[in-house]
């Protein structure tokens, strides 16, 4: 038997402090199922209110509305309910926050206060969606098993304990959602500062008014900017290694899923074994761009820049586009190709199937760019890298809060870490 340190019992948990009870969610808590209103409206009126759906909670925008006659019959919820997603792919994901009306697809929780705070019922919910969603019930639509769900054990610490736990993982979360703003507000700025560079080139926005633009069939740019068929700016273009790629290899192998938001992803590989000559026909040089000719419509024309001096190899779906440097360097290209307004170009330009849209390399050669100088080109390339290195800061900001918050919940829940460990010291008095 495992010696327990000193403070601690065995429970059907495990080990945790000594004055810790263990109960059953469904003895300490109910739950009750939100109802479909009569009415919805697409509209916010006098008096409606927002219906609160899994996009409500997750993007904060209100799309779907319950006018105020049709009030009456339905579940109201205030901004500190928690909130269960009963049905769908999601069920077992908790939210909190939103004021609104019960969607019919929801339930809401309501932990008995004398023994469980909402926030730890909130948090313990939240260590528990692999439980709940890994164990729904329904042949077409998953539910919540209400038994999986009353049966779920979890941890009481006394109330100001349990208050304190939660106010540690809230102290986490909002810091996780207010990078998320940050990153989405950046993001934002970049697709704001394209649109800026590739009509007016790298100017001030208050010196716009100097620019003299010409109207062209891809719309307003400089006048001394040459407007040409990329074909006419680019070496050459290739099709990929039609090959199936497998789990182990010489040669890490491209593919279309390798391709985001303009960078390669190399966390998700397949490799191959090639003879020295194919290699060499299908190996990556630095600033090649890799453009994405089949997916469905939505996606085909995914456009991303390969900078590595490592063996890489590619796909046949994808295309090598390799830039003439004197004319084009290959970062512009890449920020222009997954420009907003260019992609929907791109589109323009797709073949498009039952399931499957596609951009031949013929077809990308024919379309129309804007090319500034080359001195232009390479500020553009500094602003928008700036952009850029601001979005993958706060992403690394944003995988560390998550990690701690992932850890500091499973360690409070448990009581490995206790939150008096949180608390500042005790002032000391002068001597």
């Amino acid at each position: 038997m495992t010696d327990l340190p000193p403070g601690y019992k065995m429970t059907e948990l495990g080990p945790l402090p000594q004055e810790w009870q263990v109960a059953r969610l469904g003895e300490i808590a109910r739950w009750e199922k939100g109802r479909k209103p009569q009415v919805l409206s697409d509209r916010p009126a006098s008096g409606s209110l927002p219906y609160l759906t899994a996009d409500y909670h997750r993007s904060g925008i209100a799309r779907v509305f319950v006018p105020e006659g049709c009030l009456s019959s339905t579940i109201i919820c205030g901004a500190s309910d928690i909130i269960l997603i009963w049905d769908g792919s999601n069920a077992g994901d908790v939210f909190t926050g939103r004021y609104g009306v019960l969607a019919s697809t929801m339930a809401r929780v309501l932990p008995n206060n004398s023994q469980l705070d909402s926030g730890m019922a909130f948090f313990f919910l939240k260590s528990q969606f692999s439980v709940l969603n890994g164990k729904t019930t329904g042949s077409t639509i998953p539910h919540v098993s209400k038994g999986v769900l009353e049966n779920l054990i979890l941890p009481l610490p006394p109330l100001p304990e349990q208050r304190a736990i939660a106010h540690v993982l809230r102290t986490v979360q909002d810091a996780i959602e207010a990078t998320e703003r940050v990153i989405a507000a950046t993001k934002e700025l970049k697709r704001s500062l394209m649109r800026h560079l590739f009509t007016y080139g790298p100017v001030a926005v208050q010196e716009v008014d100097r620019v003299l633009l010409k109207e062209t069939e891809i719309g307003p740019v400089p006048q001394h900017w040459a407007v040409v068929p990329l074909g006419d700016v680019v070496v050459g273009t290739q099709y990929g290694l039609s090959r199936r790629g497998q789990s182990a290899g010489e040669y890490p192998i491209l593919r279309m899923n390798n391709l985001e938001e303009g960078s390669v992803r190399t966390d998700d590989l397949q490799y191959v074994d090639l003879p020295e000559d194919e290699y060499r026909r299908y190996s990556l040089t630095s600033g090649d761009i890799l453009f994405n000719r089949t997916n469905s419509y939505e996606l085909v024309g995914k456009t991303a820049l390969f900078e590595s001096s490592e063996p890489f190899v590619f796909a046949s779906y994808l295309v090598r586009v390799v830039p003439d440097h004197s004319k084009l360097l290959p970062r512009y290209l890449n920020f222009y190709l997954n420009s907003e307004a260019v992609q929907n170009r791109l589109r323009t330009l797709a073949t498009r199937g039952a399931s499957q849209s596609n951009i031949s390399a013929t077809k990308l050669r024919s379309l129309i760019v804007g090319l500034p100088p080359l001195r232009e080109q390479r500020q553009s390339v500094e602003w928008l890298a700036a952009v850029d290195g601001k979005v993958r800061s706060e992403r690394m900001r944003l995988q560390g809060l998550r990690t701690l918050f992932s850890s500091l919940l499973q360690n409070l829940m448990t009581g490995k870490v206790r939150v008096s460990e949180f608390a500042p010291p005790e002032p000391q008095e002068a001597m």
